[in-house]
């Protein structure tokens, strides 16, 4: 085969597969360091995979339409058993984030461990990046739009309304509301109307 036929039959392939992709039919995945687990995965249309790290996976979890798992080479992503992460969910993981059993986490999340520098001249340096763990533990939801920021911890059994932004450590049974996110009121106690 000559090298004009090779480039014509490498440039069909990446047409092909970019319209498989159009199409939703396809996921992308880089994957330069092993998965661990994931026994019955259900994955979405889209899935975006770019896993250099650890990614370790509980059983039964759903990745749905257009979310996308990031693991940085010195990060660690674990995902608890009986885990549903919604259309476009952004979960980041540059050092640790950990999602315990049974969590939801609605469309359009953005889970993240890391930040930048607020000083200019400090962003100019290659390790502008500052991180600190997350963990969203046993039966969090997570509202649609909601952001948790590098350092969150929040407690089993909480819930996170829509677009609240998450910084900080929050208890168990709690609702988390708000931006900056604040407690609302125990997740027992009834909604006010």
């Amino acid at each position: 085969m000559s090298v004009i036929e090779r480039l014509n039959k490498s440039l069909l392939n990446r047409a092909h597969l970019r319209a498989m992709q159009l199409r939703g039919m396809a996921t992308r995945a880089l994957m330069f360091a092993a998965i661990k687990g994931g026994k019955q995965l259900r994955l979405g249309r889209n899935v975006d995979l770019e896993i250099y790290g650890d990614l370790v996976l509980g059983d039964r979890v759903t990745l749905a339409d257009g979310c996308a798992l990031e693991v940085g080479p010195a990060g660690r992503l674990v995902i608890g058993n009986d885990v549903f992460i919604g259309r476009h969910v952004v979960v980041r993981a540059h050092q640790s984030i950990e999602i315990g059993d049974r969590c939801t986490i609605a469309e359009h999340c953005t889970i993240r461990d890391q930040g930048h520098q607020v000083d200019p001249q400090q962003r100019l340096h290659e390790d502008a990046a500052v991180s600190a763990p997350v963990q969203l533990e046993r039966n969090v939801w997570l509202g649609a739009g909601a952001r948790v920021l590098k350092g969150a911890r929040i407690g089993e059994g909480s819930v996170v309304a829509a677009n609240a932004v998450v910084r900080g450590e929050f208890p168990a049974a709690v609702v988390i509301g708000g931006v900056p996110a604040r407690i609302l009121r125990s997740a027992s106690e009834p909604a006010a109307e």
